[in-house]
C-alpha cells in the first residue's frame, strides 16, 4: 500500500494525477522503511508525510503534522518501533499542519513517566507556531 502511494506520489510531481487523486492512493497511515533506523510515515490528510529516525538516545521525528494526521501518523511510529520514547522532535518551519501533532507528544511522554521531548526548531519558525505550542518550547 506505500509502495502505491509512493507511485501515485510520483505521478502526481510528473502532473499525471491531480491532488485528489493522490489522496485517494494515500492510506490512512503507512511506514515506508527507507533504512534500517529510518523510516517515512505516510498518511491521508493535510501534511501527513514526516521522517522519524532511531538514534541511540530515541527516536527524533522531523515534524509532527496537523491535528487531523497527528494521532495516525503517532500510530505509524509505534508500529514501526513501539518501544523508543520520541527523544528529539525536530520542525522544518511553524505552520500548523507540520506542529500540530506535538500535543500527542508531549501528552505521551508524561503519560508513560518519560520527560518531554527537546524541540530543535529556527526561531523564525517558532514564531510561527500555535502559542500553546510555542509557549511549551520557550519555557
Amino acid at each position: 500500500m506505500a509502495e502505491q502511494s509512493l507511485l501515485a506520489a510520483a505521478e502526481l510531481m510528473r502532473g499525471e494525477i491531480d491532488t485528489a487523486q493522490w489522496f485517494r492512493s494515500v492510506p490512512r497511515s503507512a511506514v515506508v522503511d527507507l533504512r534500517a533506523d529510518t523510516a517515512a510515515i505516510i498518511c491521508r490528510g493535510l501534511s501527513g508525510n514526516i521522517t522519524v529516525l532511531r538514534t541511540r538516545d530515541g527516536l527524533v521525528v522531523c515534524d509532527t503534522g496537523s491535528v487531523e494526521t497527528g494521532p495516525m501518523i503517532l500510530e505509524a511510529i509505534r508500529r514501526w518501533d513501539p518501544g523508543t520514547p520520541v527523544h528529539t522532535v525536530l520542525y522544518t518551519h511553524g505552520h500548523f499542519d507540520h506542529v500540530n501533532g506535538m500535543r500527542l507528544v508531549v501528552e505521551g511522554a508524561g503519560g508513560n513517566g518519560r520527560p518531554r521531548p527537546r524541540v530543535l526548531a529556527h526561531e523564525k519558525g517558532v514564531a510561527l507556531m500555535p502559542l500553546w505550542l510555542a509557549s511549551r518550547i520557550l519555557r
